[in-house]
C-alpha cells in the first residue's frame, strides 16, 4: 500500500478521531451526555478504529477497511443527534465537527482504499 500525503493525512485524522471516540466512554454519567448505548458502540467504533489503523499502516488492506468502515458506521451513529431539540450548543458543535473531518477523512482515505492513487498535475516549465 503506497502511502501518499491524502492517505496519510486521512490516517491521522481517523486514528485521532478513534482515540477520541474510545474517550468519550468517560461521559457516562454526566448531565449533557450522549444516552450510555451511544457511548458504549461509539466506543466499540474507536476500538475498531484504532486497531485497524495499526494494522493498515503495517501495510494490511483489512486494517485499511476497518479504519474506513468503523468512521463510515460513527457516521451513521452521530446522524439523530442532528434531528435532537435537546442537544446542548456545545454537543452540537462537535457533533458537525468530528463528523466534518471523518468526511474529510473519509474522502482523503477511498482512493487508497479503491486502489486508486490521486493523480497529480505534472507541470512543465
Amino acid at each position: 500500500m503506497h502511502r501518499t500525503r491524502a492517505f496519510t493525512v486521512g490516517f491521522v485524522l481517523s486514528s485521532i478521531l478513534g482515540f477520541l471516540e474510545m474517550a468519550s466512554l468517560l461521559a457516562i454519567g454526566v448531565d449533557d451526555a450522549p444516552p450510555t448505548w451511544v457511548l458504549v458502540v461509539g466506543f466499540g467504533l474507536g476500538s475498531i478504529t484504532v486497531v485497524g489503523a495499526f494494522f493498515a499502516w503495517s501495510g494490511h488492506r483489512r486494517g485499511l477497511l476497518a479504519v474506513v468502515g468503523s468512521r463510515a458506521g460513527s457516521l451513521v451513529l452521530a446522524a439523530p443527534a442532528f434531528f435532537l431539540t435537546e442537544m446542548s450548543t456545545v454537543g452540537a458543535a462537535f457533533a458537525v465537527g468530528s463528523d466534518g473531518v471523518t468526511i474529510l477523512a473519509l474522502a482523503l482515505l477511498l482512493p487508497t482504499v479503491r486502489g486508486r492513487q490521486p493523480s497529480t498535475a505534472s507541470h512543465r516549465g
